[in-house]
């Protein structure tokens, strides 16, 4: 394996691939928000042990909330560090979460990108100087790397000059095969099940969700309009009833004054007729319109004690 495909380069394979599959991947903040409501609902439950644990796990989230790019720095950075333990580790965790899924082809290609970078991690080796880290490799994986040749990369002088390891040492196909690894996994992420947490954590952002969710915060604005209506004509009504209570006892008292009915009763004759000693229609006017608004006042009075002020 050379790169992507022969010698042309890393691209090739993982291009032809990342056309097959046109879902996207999960946006980081689809991820976050469901990392946010399985922690919510562990401490609800008063998980605490497995809240711990999934903090610790968030906290080094070997795939970067999904981040391909991230994915593949991580990796190039643990085989010029010489991490391969963890990056053996790393491929093992994307082996069993998504590569066991893939159908014999693609399944066939990931093998083949794990040859791919543990022959880098050698070449890396012998070109900084770490033979014994490159012997290393062989002692555990040498029946990996393909053919026997690359038993002998470690003694050799000038590898980088070796007609059959030159290629390898070349920075292009170093290019090449990051690229290919790039394409790769964007096009196994795609592919793989989201968890169905994730999918309605998408779902409710989607755009029928977002037209719902606007016509229910309008529907509430009109509510809250409506019963802010309501608390203010109940004010007003209770102002007005003591508007007129006030007016109707200012007439009475007047009328009182003035030579007003013996009875007691406010605006009434004595007889329960005209007023015996009026000079005009003036006094029988003013009870009238008195009896109207006492009348008037007693109602608003019912309906403020049974609304409230």
């Amino acid at each position: 394996y050379r790169g992507g495909g022969g010698g042309n380069g890393g691209s090739g394979t993982g291009g032809s691939v990342a056309g097959e599959v046109g879902r996207s991947l999960p946006r980081a903040m689809d991820v976050q928000a469901a990392d946010t409501l399985v922690l919510e609902y562990l401490l609800y439950r008063g998980f605490t042990g497995a809240f711990r644990a999934a903090v610790s796990e968030r906290e080094r989230d070997r795939l970067s909330n999904f981040d391909v790019d991230r994915v593949v720095e991580h990796i190039f950075a643990l085989i010029q560090r010489f991490e391969l333990g963890q990056l053996l580790e790393l491929w093992s965790f994307l082996s069993a979460r998504f590569f066991l899924h893939l159908d014999a082809e693609h399944a066939g290609i990931a093998q083949q990108v794990r040859v791919a970078l543990l022959r880098l991690y050698m070449v890396n080796a012998v070109r900084k100087g770490q033979r014994q880290r490159a012997i290393e490799l062989l002692e555990n994986h040498c029946d990996e790397l393909g053919p026997r040749t690359w038993s002998s990369l470690p003694f050799l002088a000038n590898p980088e000059r070796d007609n059959e390891f030159k290629l390898y040492f070349a920075a292009q196909w170093a290019d090449s095969l990051k690229l290919t690894v790039r394409n790769f996994l964007a096009v196994v992420f795609r592919s793989a099940p989201a968890p169905k947490l994730l999918l309605l954590e998408k779902w409710s952002r989607g755009p029928q969700q977002q037209i719902l969710q606007y016509e229910a915060r309008q529907l509430a604005a009109r509510v809250e309009a409506g019963e802010a209506d309501v608390a203010r004509g109940q004010r007003a009504a209770g102002a007005l009833r003591r508007a007129i209570q006030a007016l109707a006892t200012h007439v009475h008292h007047s009328s009182a004054v003035t030579g007003g009915p013996g009875s007691g009763e406010l605006f009434e004759d004595e007889a329960g007729g005209t007023p015996s000693s009026a000079p005009d229609g003036g006094r029988s006017a003013v009870r009238s319109a008195g009896q109207a608004v006492c009348k008037l006042a007693a109602e608003l009075a019912e309906g403020d004690e049974g609304g409230g002020d």
